[in-house]
């Protein structure tokens, strides 16, 4: 009886200070589940207040009538959903100005933690780009779920914020194939 409550004990200890220490390592897993109150794959092709602005064999494209132009305080320019096969996959945000880049830029950090950082300059052209990946761990694999993208360029003054699910995306031999 001893030794289980021992035992118990030394696991109860172990997971309170494994279990952050995972959790911290492989960054927190709460990826965007849609875009306000759509949820990733729903079919908004059939939904009323949408327009269908471009099709391709990427997916469609739609805007939305009466769209609110403000996303976490900052004023859009334009809002595109992106559907494949008639599934919700990826929203386009775009803005501009340096000020609502770093107010974005700055709320994305704090509500997913961990990013990766690719800058570049070309002649006159300088941009920045951040990217927050999610993935489902299991034992036998690590399956990329979802992505945000953060846009900015300088010279331009212009950026584009997009929240996107793998799930329903268009396959990437699509990309590659002509």
């Amino acid at each position: 009886m001893r030794r289980r409550n021992c035992l118990l004990i030394c696991l109860y200890v172990l997971m309170t200070f494994i279990a952050p220490a995972i959790t911290e390592a492989f960054g927190p897993q709460n990826p965007p589940s849609g875009f306000h109150e759509l949820s990733w794959g729903v079919d908004i092709g059939n939904m009323k207040g949408f327009k269908l602005e471009k099709s391709d064999k990427y997916g469609k494209h739609y805007s939305r009538n009466n769209e609110d132009l403000a996303f976490e305080g900052v004023p859009l320019k334009s809002v595109t959903y992106k559907t494949f096969e008639n599934k919700l996959h990826m929203v386009t945000l775009t803005f501009e100005g340096q000020s609502n880049f770093e107010k974005l830029a700055s709320n994305s950090k704090n509500k997913y933690a961990e990013y990766s950082e690719l800058k570049s300059e070309h002649g006159f052209n300088k941009d920045i780009e951040y990217s927050w990946y999610f993935y489902y761990f299991s034992k036998s694999e690590k399956k990329h779920i979802a992505t945000v993208r953060l846009k900015y360029d300088f010279t331009t003054n212009k950026g584009e914020l997009s929240l996107s699910n793998m799930q329903y995306s268009p396959p990437l031999r699509l990309y590659f194939n002509e």
